[in-house]
């Protein structure tokens, strides 16, 4: 400001957009020199402002004055824009050349308003014709006003600062923007804020041309897939995760980063105990993890449910012969489920036992005992059912003559899952009796 009169009391007008567009503009006024570094986004030194660089007779001390609380009436935002301007250390205005003496807001914008402004004024004095007024407005962001609800969704030039009017002479109405293409991208998420355990889901931000996108997640769950879209993938673990999200402008080189906390239900993991084998016609018990809220058993194949099919464990009687069954639980946790499945065997490699009539021996052929399937002891099978006996042959050796002989008679045992087992009965055929004889009479 310039000729100015000195030691005079000036009161000063200012108005800045606080909603342009039905998006928030500029939230409030703060130091001129409130500038943080973005480390995030490899900008990890702090922007400096001189407000005198180049300007020339500016007399007396620098003084500040601290910046009135923002108005949140009607927020859509709980506490904002307070909230943000009391985590801001420098809240005042600067003066080069002069002395604040008061600040007051003049009328305090419609917050849910689509276009509205706020108006500030600054009471000052002089110590020559020349001062500097600085102070910097902080451009609104969606971390505060939600996704889609903050400065970088507007196009143009739509953060608007101006000067309406002073007690000196009419100044007009000088308007001061910034172009939108000077602010670093806006950076919004959109997706699940609760999703279930062991759950895939996608999560968003706009896709807007010239801007480049970096995903990363910490906590229980991974990216499936590619981290570089406007959308990701992510597989949830069984706890809450949190997603960060660094989005690039190629237009200026800035970028910002936004996280995304999300909250994870239901996590008791879908697992089955139980045999991974079992004997046909035996029934096994195979049980879920405890405490979840409902179960839901079935099964398919060789095997058939035997009693209640909705409690933590379940009873599987396996069918009567060899194959196989598929048992499977859905359990359920609030409104999340989960399914696992076990593939179970209905096996048995165990021969049955078997055993033969005691060996024999007989004087002659025709004494030989007739094959007496009856005689044979067979079982019982270690997974019990019905045995097979049946006769598989007679081998003869070491014959000499028709009555004397051996017969080896075989014997074998088949259970249901055809495992097999023989025996054998030994039968001496030895005449050994001389026959009889009488001379003649002399």
């Amino acid at each position: 400001m310039t000729n100015l009169p000195i030691n005079t009391s000036i009161t000063i007008t200012l108005g800045y957009d606080i909603k342009h567009g039905d998006k928030h503009a500029i939230d409030y006024l703060t130091h001129y020199n409130y500038m943080l570094p973005h480390a995030v986004c490899s900008h990890g030194k702090v922007e400096c402002t001189d407000p005198i660089a180049g300007i020339t007779g500016i007399v007396g001390a620098t003084t500040t004055f601290p910046i009135p609380n923002p108005d949140t009436t009607n927020t859509p935002a709980q506490g904002q824009p307070l909230l943000s301007f009391l985590n801001h250390p420098a809240r005042y205005m600067t003066m080069f050349g002069g002395t604040i003496t008061d600040i007051q807001y003049g009328v305090n914008g419609d917050l849910t308003a689509s276009q509205s402004e706020t108006t500030i004024k600054i009471t000052f004095t002089s110590n020559g014709s020349t001062a500097v007024l600085a102070f910097g407005g902080h451009i609104a962001s969606s971390m505060d006003w939600g996704a889609g609800n903050a400065a970088g969704g507007i196009s143009g030039s739509p953060y608007h600062m101006r000067t309406k009017d002073w007690t000196l002479d009419n100044l007009g109405n000088q308007d001061r923007s910034m172009s939108s293409a000077a602010v670093a991208p806006s950076c919004d998420i959109t997706g699940q804020k609760t999703v279930c355990a062991g759950s895939t889901n996608q999560y968003c931000s706009p896709l807007v041309s010239g801007q480049s996108y970096l995903w990363s997640v910490s906590g229980d769950a991974s990216i499936l897939g590619s981290d570089a879209g406007n959308c990701v993938s992510i597989h949830a673990g069984s706890d809450n995760y949190t997603l960060t999200l660094q989005v690039s402008s190629g237009n200026n080189g800035l970028c910002t980063s936004c996280t995304y906390p999300v909250i994870v239900q239901g996590g008791l993991n879908c697992t089955i105990t139980g045999p991974g084998s079992v004997c046909p016609g035996s029934t096994a018990q195979f049980c879920g993890p405890a405490n979840a809220d409902s179960y839901a058993w079935s099964v398919s194949g060789n095997g058939t449910i035997s009693g209640a099919a909705n409690q933590q464990c379940v009873n599987i009687a396996a069918g009567n012969a060899c194959g196989s069954y598929t048992v499977t639980l859905v359990i359920t946790n609030g409104s999340c489920s989960s399914t696992c499945a076990e593939l179970v065997l209905t096996e048995d490699f165990t021969p049955p036992p078997i055993s033969c009539p005691a060996n024999v021996t007989v004087a002659c052929a025709n004494m030989v005992p007739g094959i007496n399937i009856g005689s044979v002891t067979a079982g019982p099978d270690n997974c019990g059912g019905t045995i097979g006996v049946t006769h598989i042959g007679d081998i003869v050796s070491n014959q000499t003559c028709s009555n004397r002989f051996t017969l080896t008679r075989t014997y074998r045992a088949i259970d249901i899952c055809s495992n097999t087992a023989t025996c054998k009965q030994t039968i001496t055929v030895f005449d050994g009796t001389p026959p009889s004889i009488a001379c003649p009479q002399t």
